[in-house]
């Protein structure tokens, strides 16, 4: 089960123990079993993108988009990768093919905010984040991408809040704060530590 293998490297291997080298030999053992399988080079973009292997990551998710190139979740992939490496035109591009297929989901739309506010425009970064906090109200939209979308816009305390309800509502996502490309702005929060107990990490 090559996909089975895939969520074991970036969910327990890298996220949960930090394993990082072995992470990767699972990934690319998976791999090397299906080699066709899009989603296993989606996972692999994110696996790269958690670890900081930047051109990895984008590299396996451009492999992704060429074996399924109307797959929501390759071209979300090359969203994450291109985004997290500051390749910021691509990026956009990646998130605007990946609006088109899965009809702005909220998953990009926290990824748009983040690259607005790259792009020095607090106009567009304001209304994204403002679409997702909307659709929260009367959707399912995870903690976690509000978080995203909180934290790229400077609001550490919001975004905090979020990541505790996901915790709090054992989120699948709960782990992903831990190694989370921007994680570096959230560290130093004084309720991290409280963050990961919660998570179990």
């Amino acid at each position: 089960l090559p996909e089975a293998r895939c969520l074991f490297a970036v969910w327990v291997l890298a996220l949960v123990e930090s394993d990082d080298d072995v992470a990767v030999e699972e990934l690319r053992r998976a791999q090397a079993l299906d080699p066709l399988n899009s989603i296993c080079y989606v996972h692999g973009a994110f696996l790269f993108t958690v670890i900081g292997r930047y051109d990895d990551a984008i590299a396996d998710a451009v492999r992704a988009v060429e074996l399924n190139p109307t797959a929501f979740s390759a071209h979300l992939a090359e969203t994450y990768a291109r985004t997290w490496a500051g390749d910021v035109d691509r990026a956009m591009a990646a998130a605007n093919r990946a609006l088109q297929l899965s009809g702005r989901h909220p998953w990009v739309i926290s990824m748009l905010t983040q690259l607005y506010v790259t792009r020095d425009d607090r106009v567009r970064a304001e209304a994204a984040h403002q679409e997702l906090v909307s659709r929260s109200l009367t959707s399912h939209v995870q903690w976690l991408w509000l978080a995203n979308s909180a934290v790229s816009l400077g609001r550490l305390d919001e975004a905090m809040d979020y990541a505790m309800r996901s915790v709090k509502v054992n989120d699948g996502f709960g782990p992903w704060f831990v190694r989370w490309p921007l994680g570096e702005k959230f560290r130093g929060h004084p309720r991290y530590p409280e963050l990961r107990r919660l998570a179990g990490l």
